[in-house]
């Protein structure tokens, strides 16, 4: 009887889909598919040249492929595999390598153990593990040392990125709206024209004409100008953010949040931060116009009731004379 086989591929960001990794661990993991004599299933497909997400075609292979950290055991293209595997069913998952599943022994056995639950057992194109007690050690030592070089090469990163910043440059990621990455340029941020002029159009409405940030925002998508993220639609937060962000007034900050999970992060003690210059593109009195307005923003709407209350303003303390509130009960 053939056995049936699905493809699963990592890499950590998103950023690395764009490059060679995912179609090379695909090809190899066909290649050791069509050895076994497996028949590949699955209902996601990869462009095999590409290692993009895509319709099922002519150039497409079915497969599992995530771009997110092997620190997290629930991963979407890992959680549709183990769906697609309880619905649909299949006999092995094809992983390219032990780290690609997970670098952590804790996480892989976890995962491994998830996928046997099924019915379905884990082979690693790379490795030759037996399925013996030995090579469970094999394992183990492997993924231990992977997720020692890891946490070096981040270490390393981190080094190289904190050298950067105190330098005076802008160290990675997406820039702040209204700059991209130059070199050249001050603090390593060239200016974007038409985003700078969306940005001053903003500080300008909400300090010198008095507009609310939802009517900012009502204005930018009608008049269909795009944000940080290519589209039309402008939220709330996208306008507070920029009107809070120092990068404006030519400050910026490296090191400034610590990581506490994939999507939290927690701000760090300013002596921790690293800052850099670019070049101002907003007047340093608006911006702090901007941050008084903002701070009583904040303010009204912490004292804004959130529920009707049918005595408030109209039942008073007889002892301090003070209105009842639904914050101070009590009245005094």
């Amino acid at each position: 009887m053939t056995m049936r086989a699905a493809i699963y591929a990592r890499v950590s960001t998103d950023d690395q889909r764009g490059n060679y990794s995912i179609p090379t661990q695909l090809a190899e993991c066909l290649q050791h598919a069509r050895r076994s004599k497996y028949v590949i299933v699955g209902d996601r497909f990869v462009d095999a040249r590409m290692g993009k997400d895509c319709a099922r075609g002519n150039s497409s292979i079915a497969a599992f492929v995530d771009d997110f950290t092997s620190r997290e055991l629930s991963r979407p293209s890992l959680d549709a595999a183990l769906v697609f595997l309880e619905t649909i069913g299949f006999d092995v998952l094809i992983v390219h390598a032990l780290d690609r599943l997970a670098r952590d022994p804790y996480i892989r056995e976890t995962l491994e153990r998830e996928f046997e639950k099924r019915s379905a057992k884990v082979e690693y194109v790379l490795g030759n593990y037996d399925e013996s007690a030995e090579g469970e050690v094999r394992k183990d030592l492997d993924a231990t040392f992977a997720k020692w070089e890891n946490a070096k090469r981040v270490e390393r990163s981190m080094r190289g990125k904190r050298g950067k910043a105190k330098r005076g440059l802008f160290v990675a990621g997406r820039p702040p709206f209204g700059f991209r990455v130059d070199e050249k340029a001050l603090g390593g941020l060239a200016t974007e024209p038409a985003q700078i002029a969306a940005v001053q159009r903003i500080f300008h409405a909400f300090v010198l004409e008095g507009q609310s940030i939802g009517r900012i925002c009502q204005t930018l998508t009608a008049e269909k100008v795009q944000n940080w993220h290519s589209t039309t639609k402008w939220s709330r937060s996208s306008v507070a953010k920029i009107l809070s962000n120092e990068i404006y007034i030519g400050q910026g900050y490296y090191n400034r949040h610590r990581r506490i999970d994939r999507k939290r992060f927690d701000l760090r003690d300013r002596a921790e931060w690293i800052p850099f210059q670019v070049a101002p593109v907003i007047d340093k009195a608006i911006f702090k116009h901007a941050q008084v307005l903002l701070r009583e923003n904040r303010e009204t709407r912490r004292k804004l009731a959130r529920r009707f209350y049918l005595l408030s303003g109209k039942v008073f303390c007889e002892t301090c004379g003070h209105a009842y509130s639904p914050r101070n009960r009590s009245g005094s």
